[in-house]
């Protein structure tokens, strides 16, 4: 009772003194006049106790840490003036006393610290004050730079890439991981690690596992988007899944990923509903978060924080989110206090390492010797590891590579590099001696040369372990082993030839002396001209779709690809590829729609500056349909079509197409392409009719 009296109190005492003006080093600060919808939205959640937010912003043309209290009172700069530095990475103790961030020199460019630095890591009062030098640390890609274990010790990352805890009474630092990290997570090694010491992740959304025994990191593949983090009872991570949003969450224990908040989400207001910099209280019942009037850009666009109660059993959003800042320069990366609830059940506990299970259920049948599997990439896609966990790894698109609307890999025009795969497939199958590969793939044409690579573990055209690739209409494999060379080509084997370009299911097994392959589980080729063991083989690369120095191109779609250091038998690859069969004609097939149509109007092309981190974006056209208008376009002659406008880093060829251009289209809804959410789309189509246009995707870049 006497909280709530407080907190009315000091409303009641912000209410009657409220000025728009802010004094803040000498400066004036104008702020924009909250409406009585946000007081209202202050007074509610002030009400569940007392509070604050704090947050980095550049109002003052430098990054501060400022603070608000949850009543909306007391707007104020916490961290210092520091000539010539920015802070950035802010994050807040459980007790909320306290806060960590990190000092960096002006003019830094986070995207862009390569190789990675450390920076001073500063520890500060939540009321502000005189900060305290910690030790170096960095980021692990865009402000997060550490963990509250507890109120007295910090997960952090060194210099070195190694994970580190820093005992803050003592001084002393540990290191929680046997190996640094240089690489990796967009160029910017480390992990860091939960309060629960059961996870990790890097700046690319991974949620690995972390083994406290062995004190490593079991990679998993990044899930897509970026900005991850955890709760603090070890239950969740939460990250960004798209440029605006949604904001998801994923059960650690399980893996199984669902959405808080949708890009465009209904509780937001229409003009600021473009979603980042997500944050989640240390007791799981606040959720603070920044969005923006459809900006991107995570330096200058006007971003704004909100907050929002939240059950943290499941993680869902209670009532609307509130507004908290009104500047016209950028508030983002927010974290949010609120005192009350100190229960047993919201602290964290002290979980066993997780132990994630790859079933017999699924396809492959049989995970006997698995060492990669992909099946699609919304998929755990699971393969047992040497150390006995579970991992699976990250696709990296080159190029003109792309998901489809059934999450396989399109590989015309570029390549899928798998990351860290390299040295357990290249230990497993020189410790075996032998190997099976199948695939699911769909050419493009009868006409390849190269040969094509489809699937391949080499390191240039003249050297690799093996390689599916295809010549013409023909598929060929290569094989590394003492007596046909490092090229694989004495001989080159070729297996059987594909009568057209429907989806076929290969499968290619190895044993010393016996190569065997199966179309759509029928034996096709079974031969004795490739000798010897894998002795000689070498560190390569896994790739789909290219080679690693480029210039063998393959022109199709692949998925189902599994990779096994034992040679299958011939009961099990046609069970697999049945199984695989029945897996592709269970979906609803593919509405692609084609059209003639004339351009009308186009949304401004975005750059490769304003849409960092990602390398990939989309633009959003209108278009004229010439003819009849197909009826699965329900009667509108103008429609609003996504396209990519750039892939890799690589402007696409619609940055020269002008209003009045005619083309030929083949369309898909939107929504049927779910791995689209991923990149920023210019989208400048806002009026009330166009607002309600359905948009297309453009499937053929």
């Amino acid at each position: 009772m006497k909280s709530t009296l407080r907190v009315v109190a000091k409303q009641t005492a912000w209410i009657a003194g409220f000025s728009l003006a802010i004094a803040l080093g000498g400066k004036i600060l104008r702020a924009a006049e909250p409406d009585a919808e946000t007081r209202a939205g202050w007074q509610k959640l002030a009400q569940q106790g007392e509070g604050f937010v704090i947050w980095e912003s550049n109002r003052t043309g430098r990054w501060r840490i400022f603070r608000r209290e949850l009543d909306g009172s007391n707007l104020r700069q916490i961290s210092p003036e520091e000539e010539g530095r920015e802070h950035y990475c802010p994050h807040l103790s459980p007790d909320g006393t306290r806060l960590v961030y990190l000092s960096y020199p002006v003019g830094t460019d986070t995207y862009d610290h390569r190789p990675p630095r450390a920076m001073p890591l500063y520890l500060l009062s939540a009321e502000g004050g005189k900060p305290k030098l910690l030790t170096p640390a960095r980021d692990y890609f865009e402000d997060r730079a550490a963990v509250w274990i507890d109120n007295d010790r910090l997960a952090y990352i060194d210099g070195e890439g190694f994970s580190c805890e820093l005992d803050l009474r003592s001084g002393k630092s540990t290191r929680l991981t046997a190996n640094g990290m240089k690489g990796g997570n967009w160029g910017q090694g480390g992990y860091l690690i939960n309060a629960t010491k059961t996870h990790a992740t890097g700046g690319q959304p991974t949620f690995s596992i972390y083994d406290a025994g062995k004190r490593s990191v079991v990679g998993q593949s990044a899930l897509g988007g970026c900005q991850p983090y955890f709760t603090h009872d070890g239950r969740w991570g939460f990250w960004m899944g798209g440029a605006g949003g949604p904001i998801n969450r994923i059960e650690l224990a399980t893996r199984r990923v669902s959405p808080m908040i949708a890009l465009n989400d209904p509780r937001m207001p229409k003009e600021r509903a473009y979603l980042y910099f997500p944050m989640i209280s240390r007791d799981g019942r606040f959720f603070t978060f920044a969005a923006s009037p459809n900006q991107h850009d995570h330096f200058k666009s006007d971003y704004d924080v909100f907050v929002a109660r939240l059950d943290p059993q499941k993680l869902e959003i209670i009532d609307r989110p509130v507004r908290y800042t009104f500047d016209a320069k950028n508030d983002r990366f927010p974290d949010v206090f609120v005192a009350g609830l100190t229960d047993v059940a919201h602290k964290p506990n002290a979980l066993a390492p997780t132990r994630l299970e790859v079933t017999a259920a699924g396809w492959p049948a049989q995970k006997d010797g698995l060492v990669y599997l992909f099946q699609t990439a919304d998929q755990p896609n699971l393969s047992p590891s040497a150390d006995g966990q579970p991992r699976s790894f990250t696709l990296n698109p080159r190029a003109r590579a792309r998901l489809n609307g059934r999450q396989g890999l399109v590989l015309t025009g570029g390549a899928y590099l798998v990351s860290d795969a390299d040295s357990a497939l290249l230990e497993a199958c020189r410790r075996s001696g032998q190997l099976t590969i199948e695939a699911f793939l769909r050419p493009d044409h009868l006409k390849q040369q190269g040969p094509a690579r489809i699937v391949t573990f080499s390191s240039s055209a003249n050297e690799r372990n093996f390689t599916l690739g295809q010549q013409d209409d023909r598929l060929i494999f290569r094989l590394r082993t003492p007596a046909t060379g490092v090229n694989g080509v004495n001989p080159e084997v070729a297996l059987c030839r594909l009568d057209s370009t429907a989806p076929r299911h290969v499968a290619v097994t190895y044993r010393p002396g016996e190569l065997v392959c199966y179309l759509d589980g029928k034996e096709v080729y079974r031969g004795r001209d490739v000798q010897g063991d894998f002795s000689n083989w070498s560190p390569q690369h896994l790739l789909f779709g290219d080679e690693w120095d480029g210039a063998r191109d393959w022109a199709g779609a692949l998925e189902g690809v599994a990779i096994f250091s034992r040679a299958l038998g011939a009961e099990e690859i046609r069970r697999d590829a049945a199984q695989y069969r029945h897996l592709v004609e269970s979906l609803p097939a593919a509405q692609g729609i084609a059209v003639e149509a004339e351009l009308v109007a186009r949304s401004p092309l975005p750059t490769m500056e304003e849409i960092k981190p990602y390398r990939s974006a989309l633009a959003v056209y209108k278009y004229r349909v010439s003819g009849e208008v197909p009826k699965a376009l329900g009667g509108q002659r103008e429609v609003l079509v996504a396209h990519w406008a750039l892939l890799d880093g690589r402007p696409e060829p619609i940055g020269g197409w002008q209003p009045g251009k005619k083309v030929r289209l083949a369309l898909e809804p939107v929504e049927r392409n779910a791995q689209l959410q991923r990149y920023v789309t210019k989208d400048a189509f806002d009026s009330d009719d166009d607002l309600a246009r359905p948009r297309y995707y453009d499937v053929r870049p």
